[in-house]
């Protein structure tokens, strides 16, 4: 039992840091648009990337594959 606590405990840090990351991502990509940077075409592409990012990341992080259509 001791030996699966540490995996739990990367896994969810790992997690955290995707999360991050993405975030990160998300306040970058609002940033440019605020500022010109990037049309709005390009704009709605990149959040639907990160959103699908995301997505997967939650599958995988909460082991609901399985439930997937």
């Amino acid at each position: 039992m001791l030996v699966q606590q540490p995996s739990k405990y990367l896994d969810f840090f790992n997690y955290c840091k995707q999360r991050r990351l993405f975030c990160k991502s998300y306040h970058k990509l609002k940033a440019m648009k605020a500022l010109g940077e990037i049309g709005q075409t390009d704009y709605v592409k990149a959040l639907r990337n990160l959103q699908h990012g995301v997505i997967e990341l939650e599958i995988r992080y909460f082991d609901i594959l399985h439930m997937r259509i």
